[in-house]
């Protein structure tokens, strides 16, 4: 199967991406089956998306868009999508630790955006990166 066109989106509802840094204390493994879960949800649903198709390759602008009923602070939106930075790069680079490898050769730029809404949930939009001259 051929894989599909850029600029590509996909939509998760109902994903909430709290602010980590507003949070009540929990403890560490708490935490951390937290982040996994979305890490995985947002990998398997890419995968699934996709069809097993080869995910796209060479410079590429990621955008993870929260939705939630409130607005976050620019720092505490970065820190939120985190996990889904995280499960797009796995994604992209086959598995979570060449993922975190590639990301930090700055193949991708990713951007991050918020959209008031009732339904919390997650927008990923994939396009090429057009290089400026």
């Amino acid at each position: 199967m051929p894989p599909q066109q850029l600029p590509w989106a996909l939509s998760i509802p109902h994903l909430a991406l709290p602010s980590a840094k507003n949070a009540r204390p929990a403890h560490w493994a708490q935490r951390h089956r937290a982040t996994k879960a979305i890490r995985e949800l947002v990998f398997f649903s890419l995968r699934a998306a996709w069809l097993g198709s080869m995910p796209p390759e060479g410079l590429l602008r990621i955008t993870i868009t929260r939705c939630a009923p409130r607005r976050l602070d620019s720092d505490n939106l970065q820190m939120a999508c985190s996990p889904v930075r995280d499960g797009i790069a796995g994604w992209l680079a086959g598995n979570y630790q060449l993922g975190q490898w590639r990301d930090s050769q700055n193949e991708w730029a990713w951007e991050y955006a918020q959209a008031v809404h009732k339904i919390p949930g997650v927008r990923i939009e994939i396009d090429r990166l057009v290089a400026s001259h």
